[in-house]
């Protein structure tokens, strides 16, 4: 039987500090060793692990998303990631999923890709109603 887990992610941007920033500030990723290869870019490493590739282009009309919806993450430390949004400015949506008990945060990056935060095993974020869940954004 075969397993698979995620290994990485691959973005593409017309914008590669702006990238960076964002997955080292937002989701707190740190640059690391990347390959020679023939054009530019960065990887960014969750522990010893390159979990995000960002390749930069301009030759060719990569759309909002970049060909694909989302990355999802599994995390932890809610209140933690909420301050450090709210600290950033940033626009984001929370859901909350009482039947699994999972709290999600959904945003943007620079390139407009959709980034989901899931945080299982987690209570309601303080100030989450049902009602507000598809307006419920700070920042």
């Amino acid at each position: 039987m075969f397993k698979l887990k995620l290994d990485h992610v691959s973005v593409l941007t017309r914008d590669l500090e702006a990238s960076v920033r964002f997955y080292e500030e937002v989701l707190g990723l740190k640059v690391g060793p990347r390959p020679n290869i023939p054009f530019p870019g960065a990887w960014l490493y969750q522990e010893d692990r390159a979990v995000v590739h960002i390749m930069v282009t301009d030759e060719f009309d990569i759309g909002p998303t970049a060909g694909f919806d989302h990355i999802a993450f599994n995390a932890r430390g809610v209140e933690e990631y909420r301050d450090r949004f709210d600290r950033l400015g940033l626009t984001y949506r929370i859901n909350y999923a009482a039947d699994v008990r999972l709290t999600q945060f959904f945003l943007k990056d620079p390139a407009g890709v959709t980034i989901e935060m899931n945080f299982f095993d987690t209570d309601p974020p303080e100030g989450w109603s049902k009602e507000a869940m598809l307006t419920s954004t700070r920042g």
